[in-house]
Formats: C-alpha cells, structure tokens, sequence
C-alpha cells in the first residue's frame, strides 16, 4: 500500500555555539519543505550555548502529500538555515539540507550537523548547532488493483512456519522486535538489518510502538515506565505498588504496521521468572521467582500464536532481588545568595526521584539515608528552620571557595561535608569551574573488565545474533572505572580533617574516606531554567552510575565518531565504529540535540548491571 502523506517536523537545534562572544545569542531560523516555508522566520530565540532550542511542533511541521511521488527518483527536499542577530552584522549559521527517498514508506529521525562556517582572519571555525529532524507516515492508501495484497493475513502456513500469506498470495516473514535499548536507537546509533517487507510487497509500513519512546520524567511516572529493563526484580505480590514496579517486556518496533499482535504469545525458555496475567499481545508483565541470592540470566521467547508457535524474537535479562542504595544530598551553602544553591530543596530531592526511575530498570532503589546524623554543622532545616526533605542536609560554610567554582575535577572539600561513610552523595554546590557535574569520589570499585557473551547482544550492538544479522563472533568486554582512592588522592585538609571528626564521631577512621561515594554538582545546571527539570535527573542518574564505576557510553565529542570510553561498540550509519548506543544509554557523554524535550540518555543495559549491582552501596 502506498504511502500518501508525511509529516515533516523540525524538532530541536542543539546549540554548539552561541555565535555571540559573551552571553546566549540571538537566532532566527529558516525552515522549508520542498521549498516552503514552515515555522515563523522572524521568531527570535535565545540560543544557550550547549542548549537546546526545542521547536513547537505544531507551528514547526508540515503534512507532505507525496502521493504523486511514484518514482525511485522521487524526494521530498528539506533545507535549513539560521542567523544570529547581532547590532553590526548578523552572522550566517550555515544550511543543512536533506531528502526523505520514495518510497517513504518508514518513519525516520534524522540529525543534521551544520556546516563548519570559516572565521575570519585570526577568528577560530565554528559549527554552531545540530538539527533534529522527523519524518512520519500518516496516510497510506489500499492499492486500487484486485491482484495486488491489500491486507495481512493473521495465519501462519503450517504449525513451526513463520511465513505469512497476503490476500494476493505473496508470503513473507513478519518482523517483531523487543528492543532490550528503551529508548529505541536512533541516527547515528545503528540497529541490526531489518528486512525490506513493507516496500516490496506494498504493505502497511513497519512502524514503531509506544514503547519504543523516551519515557516522561516528570511528573513522575510509575517505577517501571521503562520497559524491557535488563534486570527483573523479584518482588512480593503483596506490595501495595506490585503493578507499578513490576517489569514489563514489549514490542518496540512490528513490520508489517497492521500486523495483528493479539496473537503474539510470550514464553519463558529460561530462567526463575513467571509471567503475571495474560501471555498474549504486544506487553506482558514479568516477576523474578528465585531467592534472589545471585543475580541469573533469563530468556523470554515471543512465538506466533501458541507458546509452540513459530519464533519471532527473544529477549534476555538478567533477575534478581531488589537492592537499596542510601543516599544523601547535600547542599553546600556559602555566606551569601551568590554563594548559595540556586534552586529550592524540593527540586533536588526531585532529581533524584527522577534518577531512581532510570535505575529501577537495573533492580536499584535509592532511598534517602535513614541515619540523619549531622556534622560539619550540617542540618535537615533550611536557614528558616523549615525542615528539608528526607534524605536532603543543608550545609553552611564560611568559605565561600568551598562551594563557588568548585573543581569537581579532583578530590574536594564539599564531597567530605556531612558524608557518611557507605552512603552514596549527591553535593550540590553553586557552581564549578567547568559549569558542569562530575564524580568526585569513585570508590568501591575495581576497575576490571567484564565481558559477556551470548544472544542477542548487550545493546543489540552488531553483530548481534537477531535475524538477518550475524552471531556475534566474541565477547563484549566492558571497561570499568578505576578507584579514584581518597586514602592516597586527598582533597586539601583532608589528614586534618579525619582528626577533627574524630572529636565528635569517635567511630570515623582514616579508611572510612575510602567508603566516601560522591558526585559533585552544580547547583543551577538545567536546560529549561528550573531545578525540577528531567535533564537535571538524567544528569543526575549519569554521574551517579561513575560512582558506582561505570565509564562513558560514547566519549568526548557528539560531533565526530569516537569510540566509546567503556569499549562497548558498534557500527554508526556511517559505517564508523562508536559508542553503542549513542543517544539513549545513560552514560553518555554530551547530551546535545537528543535531550530535548524529552531525554533519551535512560537506558542500562544487560552488560552494566553487574557492575552498578556489585558496587558495597547496593544493600
């Protein structure tokens, strides 16, 4: 059948460079479809440097109707450019341009680098945003012909056949797809092969499912809004919020698009896990039945109509008991508003909150610390004396340098302020010098390698075992974060300061500097101007998993194609080994386009779970 009608939509341009000297620019941008215009060329933006401009889709979209585009030849012409405007002269931000192919039959997420735009004379080059670009299907048409297929039919040939049969009589496999990398990858990250089912036979378009998208921070969704998590938590059916925290498994992506999943049927191959409630459709609920005294691999099979039905896809995960994680936030207070933490206590403990979403999918559940036991004149009242959220100390200190530009690039003072040893921190000051979030205090951790094999892969990085794709040949071998040792890498006074806690907790120990495990903040890091902000939690999330010893998912610069920090690769659209997957693993490095308006960076994958599990915060 063919397709009839697009949807062109100009997401968001990732702000690379502000094109102003000093402070955020002024950009107006120029968007068209096949030479229309789309969006208001004369709105002006506030272009933050590595911002995001998140264009409203309704004013930055247009339906395309491509159904006289009957040719291989055929395309629909997309161009973009942008100004900044300045008092003297405004200055170019290049054009990117790009063709969506007939048939146009899948949807696609595109991102476009701008050109790199020449300085001038001593002035360095600049390449000044990333624009993110979709395309969907939203009409398609039944072909007028009697011989041609018009529909799918919702029986298999013969018991064990995966080969379906169209009303004209031409056979062909479906394609059904549990991808374990919620969100699903997108450009440039690179999903194994998929068939050609839809074009040749001019059937529905293979579409993506609801499940397949980023999951909505805030408000705060349910514990298992991710699904296809890597680990399945046993949990007590029992709990009040069983079916907010219970694992759910679902298709992310099925081809043909009309393919009638209420005949998929899910089946345990292996592995102490039970299905809870219905077997059959496109989500099923899963629970953990072992004692939980190791974590084991597990294997769910979807079959076609009968658990003996024929194999469309597998999935694997780990399962495993529910463990806790301490935590303390901290916010470091200097003597005046400058030197104090920019948003309120609640929007802190709300980061936090959000980071917890990302990390029940590993069977990781951060409470606050139950001790509230208070030093370095540290309190669970806020300078009004209104008390603060649980798990959340306010901080005073005197020198200001303690909590303003702060190098979280090393041991610091405001990591050991109120910290508890075994408890993981969360040291928010007001700002740092990089204007960015670190981990300070990464210990507890070994720093080998780890390395796991089988199918499908962890990331479903290629090769990855799913049909037509090869087997995988070897092991994935993960890289881990080495101990950064308080002990011996000490921040400034850190000898004298295990002497002055001493007086007052006679238990502390110089060792116990060891068991300090932190990330330091900046206190007003946020992409729309509030504390409450779901890239704020994401960020949060991701400094959080170096403290439990995990490196870098991709590394450095969005804008090339390095390999990634923890050595987990795969093939880009490129045909370039990088980081896998790029955008939607929560350690990746450098949010960029891909984080607004809703983050992708939320996924842990199979091959990291060992690792955060392992860590002696994990109780």
């Amino acid at each position: 059948m063919p397709v009839t009608k697009i949807k062109i939509t100009f997401q968001t341009v990732a702000v690379n460079d502000s094109a102003d000297i000093w402070g955020d620019g002024e950009w107006v941008l120029d968007a068209r479809v096949d030479g229309k215009a789309v969006g208001n060329p004369k709105t002006e933006w506030v272009a933050k440097e590595r911002g995001v401009i998140a264009l409203p889709e309704k004013d930055w979209s247009a339906v395309v109707d491509v159904s006289t585009k009957s040719k291989p030849t055929d395309t629909v012409k997309i161009s973009f450019s942008g100004k900044d405007i300045d008092i003297i002269s405004d200055d170019d931000l290049g054009e990117v341009k790009y063709e969506f192919k007939y048939p146009f039959n899948k949807d696609q997420t595109i991102s476009l680098k701008s050109p790199v735009m020449k300085g001038w004379l001593f002035l360095p080059d600049h390449q000044y945003y990333n624009l993110q670009l979709k395309m969907e299907v939203v009409e398609v048409k039944a072909t007028t012909t009697v011989t041609g297929p018009k529909s799918v039919a919702v029986s298999r040939q013969h018991d064990g056949s995966s080969t379906f049969t169209t009303v004209g009589g031409k056979q062909f496999e479906p394609r059904v797809e549990v991808c374990p990398v919620v969100p699903t990858p997108q450009a440039p990250s690179k999903l194994p092969k998929r068939p050609d089912i839809a074009t040749a036979l001019g059937l529905t378009p293979g579409k993506d499912t609801p499940q397949s998208k980023p999951a909505v921070l805030w408000p705060l969704p349910n514990p298992n809004t991710l699904c296809n998590p890597s680990l399945i938590p046993i949990l007590k059916k029992t709990d009040a919020d069983f079916a907010k925290k219970v694992a759910r498994l679902a298709v992310t992506y099925q081809e043909p698009g009309d393919l009638d999943t209420s005949f998929l049927t899910w089946h345990v191959k292996s592995g102490p896990i039970e299905i809870i409630g219905s077997n059959q459709g496109p989500e099923i609920k899963v629970n953990g039945t072992s004692a939980g005294a190791s974590d084991v691999l597990a294997e769910i099979e979807l079959r076609w109509d009968g658990v003996k039905g024929p194999l469309l896809c597998t999935y694997r995960a780990w399962v495993g008991k529910v463990k806790q994680v301490k935590y303390r936030l901290n916010l470091i207070n200097g003597t005046n508003p400058a030197s104090q933490v920019a948003f309120a206590p609640t929007d802190y403990e709300n980061q936090i909150k959000m980071a917890a979403i990302i990390y029940w999918q590993a069977g990781i559940e951060f409470i606050p610390d139950d001790i509230t036991t208070c030093w370095d004149g540290a309190s669970t009242t806020d300078s009004t004396g209104a008390a603060l959220p649980k798990g959340v100390f306010n901080v005073p200190v005197t020198n200001n340098t303690w909590t303003v530009n702060v190098n979280n690039f090393a041991p610091t003072i405001a990591s050991r302020l109120n910290c508890r040893p075994g408890v993981v921190h969360a040291v928010y000051v007001r700002s740092t010098t990089t204007g960015r979030a670190a981990a300070t205090d990464i210990q507890g951790v070994d720093g080998k390698d780890y390395e796991m094999d089988g199918k499908p892969t962890a990331s479903w990085v290629v090769p990855s075992g799913i049909p037509p794709d090869k087997d995988p040949t070897k092991k994935l071998k993960l890289k881990t974060f080495a101990s950064s040792n308080r002990p011996s890498k000490k921040a400034p006074g850190d000898d004298n300061y295990v002497k002055a806690r001493q007086k007052v907790d006679a238990g502390f120990t110089k060792a116990d500097m060891g068991r300090i495990y932190a990330a330091v903040l900046p206190s007003d890091w946020s992409w729309n101007g509030t504390g409450t902000d779901a890239n704020a939690g994401v960020n949060l999330a991701h400094e959080l998993g170096h403290v439990l010893g995990l490196h870098h998912r991709g590394s450095g610069d969005a804008t090339k194609a390095p390999l990634s920090n923890d050595n987990i690769n795969s093939e880009d659209t490129a045909g370039k080994q990088r980081g896998h997957p790029w955008n939607e693993n929560v350690m990746t490095y450098g949010y960029g386009g891909a984080m607004a308006p809703a983050p992708r960076a939320q996924d842990i994958d199979i091959i990291q779970i060992p690792i955060v599990r392992k860590h002696p915060a994990c109780l």
